[in-house]
């Protein structure tokens, strides 16, 4: 995840959380796949469920970090963990799934943009983030959750 953090460039620093992963993951709220190569992981894609507060029945997913290493994207190998986790979400019933990439310049915009296009993706707004370089784990430990 380090590597996948640096080529981002995203101003927040890298701090795992391992201990809320494993409180999300018990609780059922974790769809993680990963790619390997000869046992080596060269990828993976993770999503958070949550409950739709205004559709009792609905699940949502929200995508959080999608990396391939740069020798595996030209096998499709990041398009085939958006289709497995797509397909295992479908059958444990999240109704909605939010996909997205960093707007950060990347050179991978375009591509990304046509990709989840093409797999049925509909543009349904913006993204903006509020907290800058607070960051997800520091705020967690600041709230005390």
């Amino acid at each position: 995840m380090e590597a996948h953090h640096r080529e981002l460039g995203v101003p927040w620093t890298f701090d795992p959380f391992p201990e809320m992963v494993e409180v999300i993951e018990n609780a059922g709220n974790l769809v993680c796949a990963c790619a390997r190569e000869d046992s080596k992981l060269v990828g993976y894609l993770i999503w958070y469920l949550s409950p739709d507060l205004t559709d009792r029945i609905s699940r949502i997913a929200t995508q959080g970090a999608w990396y391939v290493e740069p020798a595996h994207r030209a096998h499709s190998t990041g398009e085939r963990l958006l289709k497995v986790t797509l397909q295992h979400m479908r059958e444990i019933g999240v109704k909605r799934a939010f996909p997205h990439f960093w707007a950060v310049g990347s050179i991978h915009d375009a591509g990304m943009d046509k990709l989840l296009r093409r797999l049925g993706g509909k543009k349904t707004g913006s993204v903006f983030d509020r907290f800058g370089e607070v960051g997800w784990p520091a705020l967690v430990r600041r709230l005390r959750l």
